[in-house]
């Protein structure tokens, strides 16, 4: 007859301590996984060259210190004002989605600011090609006088040849949506 005797809660807590410390890589906890990069090669018939796709980012979510109500006028208002034309709305769940071309520039900056279609030899994509890009933000009300607006960004670049391209956000086009709406409430 064998009989199993469990691990007494010593050896099970150091095993554990060290099954966890084994698997951070850096001070205060597990690391992030990098960014996702693809290389990709293309070859036509005058040119070869090769772009970077990164894999889009993630939303930014920034706390306002305003009722839900009154942050979710000051969204539509900021959208209309870039302008962002309205695909979409829900009042009920305080969502809001649209979308806009834009060829070299968008909110007096040029499209490379906001966003990174890739390169080739004469520049940044986003500069030269005709960019499609796509808004959302939804207003989440957190407490009676306080409120989270939350906007993601995805969008694709196209060349006269046909290329289309995916790219990626830098950050800087959510961040100025929620910058303007906290300018419109103060």
């Amino acid at each position: 007859m064998t009989i199993n005797k469990p691990f007494s809660s010593g050896l099970k807590s150091a095993s554990l301590l060290l099954a966890v410390i084994s698997c951070a890589s850096q001070p205060g906890g597990m690391g992030t996984p990098p960014s996702r990069v693809y290389q990709i090669h293309v070859e036509s018939q005058h040119i070869d060259y090769d772009i970077a796709s990164k894999v889009e980012g993630s939303e930014l979510r920034v706390t306002v210190k305003h009722p839900a109500a009154i942050v979710w006028v000051a969204l539509t208002q900021v959208y209309s004002e870039l302008p962002v034309p309205v695909e979409s709305v829900d009042p009920t769940h305080r969502f809001l989605a649209g979308a806009v071309t834009a060829r070299r520039t968008f909110a007096n900056k040029s499209l490379s600011h906001f966003l990174d279609c890739g390169s080739t030899v004469v520049g940044p994509n986003a500069n030269a090609y005709n960019v499609r890009i796509h808004l959302q933000s939804q207003v989440d009300s957190v407490a009676a006088a306080e409120a989270t607006v939350r906007t993601l960004v995805s969008s694709t670049a196209a060349s006269e040849g046909g290329i289309t391209v995916r790219c990626a956000s830098r950050g800087d086009l959510e961040q100025l949506i929620a910058d303007r709406v906290n300018e419109l409430l103060h």
